[in-house]
């Protein structure tokens, strides 16, 4: 499911959430999750690989993904330079006042309505204006930072996506987890929702409390070909068996009995990545165990 929302923002948030209530139904019977290996690493010591031996996947704070505009709203710049000019400007007046009760030998907090003196200060903020033009990124990148409260781990809908094999599995090198979602833990299933793809950036919107990670699940149109899924939680790993392990086309044969030993382990069906050479396409083959 590739889940493109209307223009309208009120159709948009409409479709959000009438999706979101019955976002179980949805849910595919399979999800896959895409894990890199370098060429010429200790296989005992990548923590991917560590992660699926233990029956977990880690999440992650999204600021830091490959997307710089993942997880954000779009915000009015103008209107966050007036609002943080609004808090300097009574912050400095704060000062001067306290300053000054000061200096006549009182303790500033000893003194009510000093918001009647601060209407009489006049400060120049071209200083600040400046300032503000000058650090956007900075300000902007505090904001989002402060607005992400959740970890987040990617899955997908498809396991033979040539460009997923590309950008998540080291150039097809690494492997791509299946997990069985009839065996995912309610609990776990809970936490699981779908992503929504947009063309214009999402308007920073009053949202209440329920609805915190909305912000998590919203990204450009160019990424639906991942048919998106995630995980969200405060927590930095969360419990997920595996079903099914797809090794990549370019998957270092020395490392192919280890994955053997894990699959046999987890009870796991192994297979290999192969080019079909009559389209562009990738095929799996189960490997014999």
């Amino acid at each position: 499911m590739s889940i493109i929302l209307e223009n309208n923002l009120n159709l948009q948030l409409d479709q959000i959430y009438s999706i979101l209530q019955e976002r179980e139904k949805y849910i595919p019977k399979e999800l896959y999750h895409y894990r890199s290996i370098s060429k010429d690493e200790n296989i005992k010591c990548n923590k991917h690989v560590d992660a699926l031996k233990n029956e977990k996947i880690y999440l992650s704070n999204p600021y830091n993904f490959n997307d710089p505009y993942d997880s954000a709203f779009s915000i009015d710049i103008e209107k966050f330079k007036e609002d943080i000019k609004k808090i300097s400007k009574q912050k400095l007046k704060e000062q001067i006042i306290d300053n000054k009760i000061r200096e006549a030998g009182i303790d500033p907090n000893c003194v009510n309505n000093k918001e009647i003196m601060y209407k009489d200060i006049n400060i120049d903020m071209g200083i600040m204006d400046g300032f503000l033009d000058e650090n956007q990124q900075f300000f902007y990148d505090y904001y989002v930072k402060n607005r992400i409260k959740f970890k987040v781990s990617c899955l997908s809908e498809i396991h033979d996506s040539i460009l997923m094999w590309s950008h998540y599995a080291n150039q097809h090198q690494g492997f791509c987890i299946g997990y069985d979602t009839s065996e995912i833990e309610e609990k776990i299933k809970k936490q699981l929702f779908p992503v929504f793809y947009h063309e214009t950036f999402f308007p920073l919107i009053n949202v209440d409390i329920s609805d915190k990670k909305l912000n998590l699940l919203i990204k450009h149109k160019d990424w639906r070909y991942e048919r998106e899924w995630r995980l969200i939680s405060d927590e930095k790993f969360l419990p997920l068996k595996p079903s099914k392990i797809y090794l990549g086309v370019k998957f270092n044969e020395e490392y192919l009995d280890y994955f053997k030993d894990i699959a046999c382990e987890k009870n796991c069906k192994l297979y290999r990545m192969e080019m079909n050479y009559s389209e562009y396409a990738l095929k799996a083959k189960e490997i014999n165990l």
